[in-house]
């Protein structure tokens, strides 16, 4: 690494950022640890795409040219404002890259491609690949960039950077950290391919010679698919260390995935993973959760761990949000339009829904609708009944909030009268419903951290969550919460019913419930020791 004076100074890339461009839980991390460290005294830059759908504008910094498919393409460094609804002030640097290939039918932080009739991440692999080769321009030309110490990268949209600055004389390189935010997703793309961009050797075929000559190749290569690329393994195996975001989910990716007992690990990387740990080059870091963003005591009426009489302000929210839950969906129908998907077949269900709700317990979930987070709550018990319909048969009510590839699926739940389901994603909504809930659900079948198991928690709702992950770090069951497990798919299921019941049956002792909610709300999941954490190893590294 260059030599530095102090602190070092730090870029941190990624595909999201809270504030710029926001999907899941990637752009909190992001958020927070970039204010965090720039907290501690350190130089911190964060750069993303400047996705056209999101209206993201800024003052430019310079216009350049980027090689990329064979001919230049003009690209944009732009430096952004802090959006307004972003608590704090910021000490760091925020970056836009604007570029054709984050416009137009490419304007959407994400592209499902196999939606348009492509192959998987045929799309966003092209996009990103850019976005890594643009930055490493960046890196390479502009001074102001030039004394970066260490490059932080973030999960596979930037795997392909880590192998360019490898390519880079030791003494002009910064030191690179590959974080994993979730291995469920790798981009992986053929090296060659017949249509235009599809391979990537058609977006760099300046450098191909050079790294499909290189020893580097082999390990940015798919181990399962020998004409791919690979990029998460790129990151892991050519970037100088890798975390992931628990201790717990850094045990289990060096672990084969064994589907069929409902356990998933290192999805085809972990003889990677295991080689990064046995380097003592792999650390597990909890994510932390801003403190002053999810708080309770801005809402009205505010509450805490010490309020007295806790449980009926949880009660005033969970009546409020009910009643008005018409009016606030008609507003999202207004502002979000097609964005919310099921707005009237959710209108027409509502009365029926909230009749229910107020005189039971009220379970939520605010997820994206993918297979890793639903797979098991739709999935069939062994006498064939249905997970989610045995859930429903019990006495409580369930709110889910959530978009992606298996909202379909979902459906269903707008015809049973204790569920209600709402397409869309809002951040207002989701507070609320926080704040609303008597109990979170959360039954992951992996999950690297975890960010609303925490959120939950703070707004004292105990999570109810599958022992994966970042969940098993966090919860503690009948303490902060509710733990289900089974070394089967099958027992996990069962698992998941069973505790649901116990729950119902805790709940009938106030001093009990009580003391849950009040030991929910004493976690304290601030950043400050999980920054100790990085600082730690940006040392090692440096």
């Amino acid at each position: 690494m260059k030599q530095k004076a102090n602190l070092p100074k730090v870029l941190l890339v990624a595909s999201e950022c809270r504030g710029l461009a926001k999907v899941g839980g990637l752009g909190d991390v992001v958020r927070d640890l970039a204010e965090e460290l720039s907290g501690r005294g350190l130089s911190v830059k964060v750069i993303v795409p400047a996705y056209q759908n999101l209206g993201l504008t800024g003052k430019v910094v310079t216009d350049f040219l980027v090689p990329f498919g064979g001919v230049p393409t003009a690209a944009r460094l732009l430096e952004a404002p802090l959006n307004s609804g972003v608590s704090g002030s910021s000490g760091a640097s925020y970056f836009l890259l604007d570029a054709p290939f984050f416009r137009d039918d490419w304007g959407d932080v994400y592209v499902d491609s196999q939606a348009r009739g492509k192959g998987p991440f045929e799309d966003d692999a092209v996009r990103f690949g850019f976005f890594s080769r643009a930055v490493h321009q960046i890196l390479k030309t502009s001074p102001a960039w030039g004394d970066i110490d260490i490059l932080h990268l973030h999960d596979w949209h930037t795997g392909l950077l880590s192998w360019l600055v490898k390519h880079d004389p030791p003494r002009q390189r910064p030191v690179t950290l590959f974080t994993i935010h979730n291995l469920d997703y790798q981009g992986i793309r053929p090296w060659q391919a017949p249509s235009p961009l599809a391979g990537v050797k058609d977006w760099m075929p300046d450098l191909w010679e050079g790294l499909n000559s290189s020893f580097e190749f082999s390990l940015a290569t798919d181990p399962r698919y020998e004409d791919c690329f690979n990029p998460m393994r790129a990151g892991i195996r050519l970037s100088d260390g890798v975390n992931t975001v628990s201790p717990t989910y850094a045990r289990e990716i060096t672990k084969p995935d064994q589907e069929e007992d409902g356990f998933f690990g290192g999805r085809g990387l972990e003889k990677d993973l295991l080689v990064r740990k046995q380097d003592k080059r792999l650390w597990g870091i909890l994510n932390g959760l801003d403190q002053k963003t999810f708080d309770p005591d801005r809402l009205v009426p505010p509450y805490n761990a010490e309020t007295p009489g806790v449980l009926e302000v949880k009660q005033q929210h969970k009546k409020a949000f009910l009643s008005g839950l018409s009016h606030r969906m008609g507003e999202l129908a207004a502002r979000l339009g097609p964005r919310f998907k099921n707005a009237s077949e959710a209108a027409r269900h509502l009365d029926a829904f909230v009749s229910l709700a107020v005189h039971r317990p009220l379970f939520v979930m605010i997820t994206r609708a993918a297979s890793q987070k639903l797979g098991l709550f739709l999935d069939t018990l062994h006498n064939g009944t249905p997970v989610a319909r045995a859930f429903l048969n019990l006495p409580l009510s369930l709110l889910v909030i959530a978009s992606g590839e298996r909202e379909t699926d979902l459906a269903f739940l707008n015809n049973q009268p204790n569920a209600l389901f709402l397409n869309l994603f809002d951040s207002g909504l989701a507070e609320a419903a926080y704040a609303a809930a008597d109990v979170f659900l959360m039954p992951s079948d992996f999950e690297p951290c975890g960010l609303s198991q925490l959120i939950a928690m703070r707004f004292g709702t105990p999570p109810l969550v599958h022992d994966r992950g970042g969940l098993h770090d966090t919860v503690e069951h009948e303490k902060t919460g509710f733990v289900f497990s089974g070394n089967t798919r099958q027992k996990a299921r069962e698992g998941l019913i069973k505790t649901a019941e116990r729950i119902l049956t805790l709940r009938e002792s106030r001093p009990t419930w009580e003391t849950l909610v009040r030991q929910a709300m004493r976690q304290n999941f601030s950043w400050d020791a999980s920054l100790t954490e990085y600082l730690k190893v940006y040392a090692k590294l440096g």
